[in-house]
């Protein structure tokens, strides 16, 4: 199971998340709101590997535990105000490119459209088969809300043929139902069960997917296409 929880402050739950970490082979948690002062060891669980991002001032940070019977290590990438990170991660024969992202709520639709193509260009220049965890501030659910955020991250979806896998409300406030962590891949035929489950941690629900292990490798996408950019000669269009 691949699962990804928004946890709002992991140093004083860690006890708690431990049960749902050691229930997925790879669990993303976002907003974990540690820093240089806890160390790994800390947050370190028999049987996984760790990669962690820590944000410098307050709030947010990442960290991804991926079990250690899938072979994985973390590649470079940078944003500057998305907070990422980038594993390979291999089921069977096949290796998948994970994105684990969190795009603080301040960040604005141009910053976020250009930090997120340079972070899928990476992921598909490593492997064509992608998957990204995360909360991304993005509600699909009512995408002209809030300066159009969710409208930025669906038309990313369009151009890198990504499917979102989930749709459900997975934050419910009293005013407010919102889709804000979110489950894309352009790999969705080897979904087998994807959903929402509710660990009472934090306000965010976690958000699971099961893909089967006969994955086959993705075509990929070639080169990226928006209306601001010249269509390349040769390159497949994706979104007119």
């Amino acid at each position: 199971m691949i699962g990804s929880l928004n946890i709002n402050g992991l140093g004083g739950k860690f006890d708690e998340v431990l049960e749902w970490i050691e229930a997925c082979d790879i669990l993303s948690i976002q907003e974990t709101k540690i820093d240089i002062y806890f160390s790994d060891s800390q947050f370190a669980i028999t049987g996984y590997n760790v990669y962690r991002r820590d944000r410098k001032k307050g709030g947010g940070g990442i960290v991804v535990y991926v079990r250690k019977s899938l072979p994985s290590y973390r590649l470079k990438t940078k944003t500057n105000e998305m907070e990422s990170i980038l594993v390979d991660f291999q089921v069977s024969q096949q290796h998948i490119s994970l994105l684990c992202g969190y795009k603080p709520p301040p960040v604005n639709n141009n910053i976020f459209t250009d930090e997120m193509d340079a972070f899928l260009d990476a992921a598909i220049s490593n492997r064509p088969n992608i998957i990204c965890l995360g909360g991304l501030n993005c509600d699909i659910l009512h995408p002209l809300e809030n300066g159009k955020e969710g409208r930025a991250w669906l038309d990313i979806c369009d151009i890198y043929d990504l499917q979102n896998l989930i749709t459900a409300p997975t934050r419910i406030s009293r005013t407010k139902q919102s889709c804000i962590d979110i489950i894309p891949t352009n790999m969705p035929e080897f979904e087998l069960q994807s959903g929402i489950l509710e660990p009472g941690l934090s306000d965010h629900k976690l958000v699971y997917t099961i893909i089967a292990q006969n994955a086959a490798t993705h075509p990929g996408l070639k080169c990226r296409v928006r209306a601001k950019f010249q269509i390349q000669s040769g390159c497949p269009m994706v979104k007119q």
